[in-house]
């Protein structure tokens, strides 16, 4: 409890970590500190394809895909079940943070703010 925080309390967060993504969290206290400090550096990897023109969307099956939606990086989208998915990372590529959801990245990639 901390009574001088806009709402009684605030989040200390660990190294690594931020409540936004702004440098001044001051005023956030409150927020938890659920944002990676760290960057993505592209320089060591060919530059990632263009995203694909958005057209009006028809009414077909692979509109409910989740792999139709998803971004793996350096990887493969697998369907789990009807509305979720994985990232499978290829060989040298990790999931961002361990969480098979988020896309792969080779180690090249991330590093420390």
């Amino acid at each position: 409890m901390d009574s001088g925080s806009l709402f009684g309390f605030s989040c200390e967060c660990d190294n690594g970590w931020k409540r936004t993504p702004f440098d001044n969290e001051t005023n956030f206290e409150f927020l938890p500190c659920i944002i990676p400090n760290c960057s993505l550096n592209y320089s060591c990897m060919p530059a990632a394809p263009p995203a694909p023109a958005m057209a009006p969307m028809p009414l077909n099956p692979s509109n409910f895909d989740p792999c139709y939606w998803i971004y793996c990086g350096e990887g493969t989208c697998t369907k789990n079940s009807t509305y979720s998915h994985t990232c499978q990372c290829d060989s040298g590529s990790y999931n961002l943070l361990s969480i098979p959801v988020f896309p792969c990245y080779s180690n090249c990639k991330t590093s420390k703010l």
